[in-house]
């Protein structure tokens, strides 16, 4: 997916916890 893709880019460069991703991921 395109959004797994930049939640894994702004993991990356931001280093955030995991509580972005499975918001983002829902949606």
């Amino acid at each position: 997916r395109e959004v797994d893709a930049l939640i894994r880019s702004l993991k990356q460069k931001r280093g955030a916890p995991t509580n972005l991703s499975p918001s983002l991921g829902m949606a």
